[in-house]
């Protein structure tokens, strides 16, 4: 019998990926009494971050500031897009076509590990989205495989380093004034 502080711990322990995956699974099995309770539960969690998540909300919604998004190289987009897409309402079809358009961009996908996270949580967001339509989604369920299975290959031919690197990780985070910053640290990192 499983425990539920057990699951709890490796339910925690997932990516957000994975999380939201599993999350969509189990809300598929439940009972429409149960998804509208959940969903009320859901509603009161969301309620306390509502005055804080409001004005990202607005611009998720506003076609003019989501057509901005274009070039999913670039990390402030890529960062952007998740907020955006974590906020965008599931009726706003005008919005979520512009997304679509932004995340099926012909440009290559990039070999760097973070880009490929980034990208697996945002196409696992646009993949269960309710405000994609059924192509959409099979479009992003087709670029999930792929990501999955770069990142697969990525850990099967991991190359052991023997020296000391330095890694430099921008990071674009929302400080206490709603404003976007770039932050760069620096990690000394060891494999052997």
């Amino acid at each position: 019998m499983l425990c539920k502080e057990e699951v709890c711990h490796w339910f925690s322990a997932l990516t957000a990926p994975k999380r939201i995956d599993l999350l969509n699974g189990l809300l598929r099995m439940c009972l429409p009494l149960e998804l509208r309770f959940i969903g009320s539960c859901v509603e009161g969690l969301g309620r306390k971050d509502w005055h804080s998540l409001r004005e990202k909300e607005i611009k998720a919604n506003d076609i003019n500031e989501v057509k901005t998004l274009t070039h999913m190289l670039d990390y402030a987009t890529r960062s952007k897009l998740n907020v955006y897409l974590a906020l965008l309402h599931s009726s706003n079809s005008v919005c979520s076509n512009e997304m679509y358009n932004a995340l099926t961009c012909s440009e290559p996908f990039h070999s760097c590990a973070l880009f490929k996270q980034e990208a697996y949580l945002l196409y696992t967001m646009a993949a269960y989205h309710p405000a994609f339509t059924f192509s959409q989604h099979q479009f992003f369920f087709e670029k999930l495989l792929a990501i999955e299975r770069m990142l697969e290959s990525d850990k099967v031919s991991k190359c052991t380093v023997q020296h000391r690197s330095k890694l430099s990780v921008e990071i674009a985070i929302l400080d206490s004034s709603k404003s976007w910053q770039k932050t760069t640290w620096s990690v000394a990192l060891f494999a052997g």
